[in-house]
C-alpha cells in the first residue's frame, strides 16, 4: 500500500474470506505493531462484513518512510485456525518541511580590486522532504538594486558571486540577504555580510592652499612660502604619504600639525596641510 496523504481517518478496507460457517467463521482480527493503525469491523446491507484499517497518529516520511505490518484472522473452532496477512506500508513524502539555513548569518571578506566572476562566500540550506520537495533554491531579498549589480547568488549552488565593480571608498561593507525557499510556500533567511578591504589603488593628492610667489631676501628662516594639503584616499598603511622637495633648495618641508617631525603623514582624518618654509643657507 501507498499512503499519499498520512493524515488520522485515512483507510485501507479488506474483505476476509473463510470458507467455513457459524462458530468456525471468521472471529477476531489482530493487527500488530499497531502504533499507527487500528482494525474496525465494518458490515454490509447484505449482512456481510469488512474489516478496515485506519490511520490512527499521522505518519511522518521523515522518521519512517516505511512500515510493516502483519494482520491475523481467528476462526472459533477448536483448535482454532487462523490466516496471516503481511502490509508493506510506503508513505509518499508530501512538502510539510520547510529549508533551514546552515547558519543565519555568513561573513566574508573581498578585496576591492577582485575580478568578476570571484566567489565571495556560498550559503547552504537543507530541506527534509525528499526528492523534487526537498530541492531548496536561493535568491536576494530586500537587497538593493545597486547591490544587485554587484553581486549575484546562483540559485542552485547558493554561491555568492562579483559581478561589478567594487570600491572600497565607496562602500567598505555589504549586507546581502539570502532566501532559501522549496517548491512551496516554505522558506528560511540568511544574511551574508561582506567586508570590502583596500588596496592601493590612490595616488595621493596634493592640494595648494596658499602660495606666496614673491618672497624678500632678508626673510627670516622659518617664514611659510606655501601651504599644501596631501592625502590619499587609501587606508591603513595605503593611504600612508611620504612627502619630500629636492636637497638643493633652501627650503625645507614641514608638517603644520607636527613641526619639526619627518615628513611621512597618515591619511588625515579632517585634513592635514603640510608647510613649505623659508631655510637660510649657510
Amino acid at each position: 500500500l501507498q499512503n499519499m496523504h498520512s493524515r488520522p481517518g485515512c483507510s485501507q478496507s479488506w474483505v476476509p474470506q473463510d470458507s467455513d460457517v457459524a462458530i468456525n467463521d471468521i472471529q477476531k482480527y489482530t493487527l500488530k505493531p499497531s502504533d499507527h493503525f487500528k482494525l474496525e469491523m465494518q458490515s454490509q446491507p447484505d449482512g456481510s462484513q469488512f474489516v478496515e484499517m485506519v490511520l490512527i497518529t499521522p505518519l511522518d516520511r521523515e522518521k519512517d518512510e516505511e512500515h510493516a505490518l502483519v494482520l491475523v484472522a481467528s476462526d472459533g473452532g477448536a483448535p482454532p485456525r487462523s490466516g496471516t496477512a503481511r502490509i508493506h506500508i510506503t508513505v509518499l513524502d508530501v512538502n510539510d518541511n520547510a529549508p533551514v539555513c546552515s547558519k543565519q548569518v555568513y561573513k566574508a571578506e573581498v578585496q576591492e580590486n577582485s575580478p568578476l566572476g570571484t566567489v565571495v562566500t556560498a550559503v547552504s540550506a537543507t530541506d527534509a522532504d525528499k526528492g523534487v520537495n526537498g530541492e531548496v533554491a536561493y535568491s536576494f531579498s530586500r537587497v538593493s538594486k545597486e547591490t544587485k549589480q554587484l553581486f549575484d547568488v546562483d540559485s542552485k549552488t547558493g554561491q555568492i558571486k562579483i559581478t561589478g565593480s567594487l570600491d572600497y571608498e565607496r562602500s567598505k561593507s555589504y549586507q546581502l540577504n539570502v532566501l532559501a525557499s522549496d517548491h512551496g510556500s516554505s522558506s528560511d533567511t540568511c544574511k551574508v555580510i561582506i567586508q570590502v578591504t583596500d588596496v592601493n589603488d590612490n595616488s595621493p593628492i596634493i592640494q595648494l592652499m596658499s602660495f606666496s610667489s614673491t618672497i624678500s631676501e632678508d626673510a627670516l628662516p622659518g617664514t611659510t612660502v606655501a601651504v599644501i594639503n596631501v592625502h590619499d584616499e587609501d587606508s591603513e598603511r595605503n593611504g600612508l604619504v611620504e612627502c619630500s622637495i629636492n636637497n638643493d633648495l633652501p627650503f625645507k618641508i614641514e608638517s603644520s600639525l607636527m613641526p619639526g617631525s619627518p615628513i611621512n603623514c597618515r591619511k588625515p582624518q579632517t585634513g592635514r596641510c603640510l608647510k613649505w618654509a623659508y631655510r637660510m643657507e649657510k
